[in-house]
């Protein structure tokens, strides 16, 4: 038997107090989704987990490229050794589309050693948004060129994303992003 290459079903919760014919009808269009683990692996492998997610009723994949700090309190935001190419991300999103899937794309930032995300809280911010931003336009272009649904801009950033002083670099991130990026943006809280 061959092994899937799913991670995550992502379910949604809703209370709903509206009409049962408008509540179906709001169901049709909700985003089900699963995240796809890019890598290394071979595209006849990811082919067939797009099949398999097709066939599953999911309707949106999630490509969840990884980078990593130093430290908490670091400004670098590099490549994993295992982050996809772009050319895998690009293989990948070619061939959800051909199957009538969506993609959204949503970088993870790690920290070195193991800490969450969430308590990433940079000494230098200027570099790391400098740093950070350009990591997050690269994708904002990749989705631009192809055709992709949707951009996170973040992910369980809490310390840098709940800071009022930071307010003004999400702020010049996200003009960034619209100016080349027309497609739905989220940050996964």
């Amino acid at each position: 038997m061959r092994r899937i290459l799913l991670c995550t079903l992502v379910g949604t919760f809703i209370t709903i107090t509206i009409s049962a014919e408008t509540a179906s009808a709001a169901v049709s269009d909700w985003q089900r989704g699963i995240t796809l683990r890019l890598r290394d692996q071979p595209r006849t492998d990811i082919l067939q987990s797009l099949k398999q997610i097709k066939e599953i009723g999911a309707n949106f994949v999630t490509i969840t490229p990884g980078y990593i700090t130093d430290s908490k309190t670091s400004s670098n935001v590099d490549r994993k050794s295992n982050t996809p190419s772009d050319e895998l991300l690009i293989y990948t999103i070619q061939e959800a589309h051909n199957l009538d899937l969506k993609i959204m794309i949503k970088p993870h930032l790690d920290i070195e050693g193991g800490s969450w995300r969430a308590n990433l809280d940079p000494y230098d911010k200027d570099a790391f948004f400098q740093n950070y931003s350009n990591m997050i336009l690269h994708y904002a272009d990749i989705g631009a060129q192809y055709g992709v649904e949707q951009l996170s801009v973040g992910a369980e950033l809490y310390k840098l994303s709940t800071n009022p002083n930071n307010e003004p670099y999400w702020r010049d991130l996200i003009g960034k992003v619209r100016a080349i990026y027309s497609g739905s943006l989220t940050y996964s809280a």
